[in-house]
């Protein structure tokens, strides 16, 4: 039977607290877990358990062997019934109802409060962020625009660079597309250092220098073969594989080397092993200011049209070998101005529709609206569409030859 890490987190006023009646917890139900403790963050605990390919979480069985036990979805909502937390693990999201809460908690409070993100305020204030990130430079414009707001970019090699500084919002608050991907984070937030990995081949997972890990067999007698399977649940192994994959220079031991640093060497040693300039470790550790790193720049937020263009490109490279879109490239590459000149006067009359809706009151006015609308996106679609094979014609050329 194959079994698979699965992370959660436990969040509460006072998770950490409960740390004693956790270890009792997965004890009494025979579940060999990992349980993690923040340096600054007594609202979580974090989690890692076994489960299998039904959803099975894994119990320590006669002899200390892994057996199926309950489904994640039914251990995730006795956890959050049991101690009054809100539970995520793995897929799963399971909050304690207030009205059957008997634990004393304060439901009133968001967990973002404790992350310097309460009401009113952008999540990310307070917080540095060193993002290295695989996206092309030509559509970070478009991440810029995802953000809201400028974004400062520091080139390495196949790489870019994100610096955010306390007060801006950093990359990935909604997640990235695939395209940027793998990405790592390096981020400090109120004194803790902690790295994150986004990537195809692994879950999103987040390491803080200085956590205290406790291992709960899930039975009295652990057996060599169960040890095993604890010792590889409580690793960075593959959490360092997934971190290195993120530039080409990365060094997999000098990674594993990092993770296990004292606190405060950690984000110079992790920036060294991803093969990155040494200045991205002082303006991560707070002693450099982005724009003092060599080769930093600012790059604007995309317009609509740049940000339609940049979407239409990569759907389209996803759709690249449909009939319908090799027939739209062979009519521009034959007929460019005839083209471009439809698509125009098909914009126009779009913008002309919306002008003499707006100022008539007759019963056709909304119809007006709607056409109009969808006459200048299609319009502007197709002008996208144009640019992007042009583009692509351009790339093919300059490409040397395999």
């Amino acid at each position: 039977m194959t079994w698979q890490r699965t992370d959660g987190t436990l969040l509460a006023m006072d998770a950490a607290s409960h740390r004693a009646e956790l270890e009792e917890y997965f004890s009494g139900h025979s579940i060999p877990v990992v349980l993690e403790f923040h340096p600054s963050a007594p609202y979580l605990v974090g989690l890692r358990l076994y489960a299998n390919d039904d959803g099975r979480v894994a119990t320590a069985g006669a002899g200390a062997r892994l057996l199926p036990g309950l489904e994640l979805e039914d251990l995730a909502e006795d956890i959050a019934e049991r101690f009054g937390f809100d539970v995520l693990l793995g897929d799963i999201a399971v909050e304690e109802d207030e009205e059957d809460d008997d634990h004393g908690h304060d439901h009133d409070h968001e967990h973002g409060e404790s992350c310097g993100c309460g009401e009113g305020d952008a999540c990310g204030v307070g917080v540095r962020v060193l993002t290295v990130t695989s996206m092309p430079a030509d559509r970070l414009p478009a991440l810029a625009r995802a953000v809201g707001e400028p974004i400062t970019v520091v080139p390495a090699g196949a790489n870019s660079v994100v610096l955010t500084e306390p007060g801006a919002i950093f990359p990935g608050l909604e997640g990235f597309d695939d395209e940027a991907l793998p990405v790592v984070q390096l981020m400090l937030d109120s004194g803790d250092r902690s790295v994150v990995a986004h990537t195809e081949d692994y879950a999103p997972t987040t390491l803080t220098w200085g956590t205290t890990r406790v291992i709960v067999p899930g039975t009295p007698e652990p057996g060599d073969e169960l040890r095993e399977r604890l010792d590889a649940l409580a690793s960075d192994d593959d959490d360092a594989r997934a971190i290195a994959s993120a530039t080409a220079a990365a060094d997999l031991a000098g990674v594993r080397a990092a993770l296990e640093a004292p606190s405060e060497d950690g984000f110079r040693l992790m920036v060294e092993a991803l093969g990155l300039a040494p200045e991205l470790a002082e303006f991560v550790e707070g002693t450099r200011r982005a724009a003092d790193v060599p080769g930093a720049h600012v790059v604007e937020p995309a317009g609509p049209v740049a940000a339609l263009r940049t979407s239409l490109g990569s759907a389209v490279d996803d759709v690249s070998e449909l009939r319908l879109v090799e027939f739209a490239d062979s009519f521009e590459r034959s007929r460019p101005v005839a083209a471009r000149s439809l698509s125009l006067a098909q914009g126009a009359a779009g913008v002309l529709l919306l002008a003499r809706a707006a100022r008539t009151a007759r019963p056709w006015r909304a119809a007006g609206v709607t056409t109009g609308v969808l006459l200048l996106v299609d319009a502007l679609g197709e002008l996208a569409l144009y640019e992007w094979f042009r583009r692509r014609r351009r790339e093919q050329v300059s490409r040397p030859p395999s």
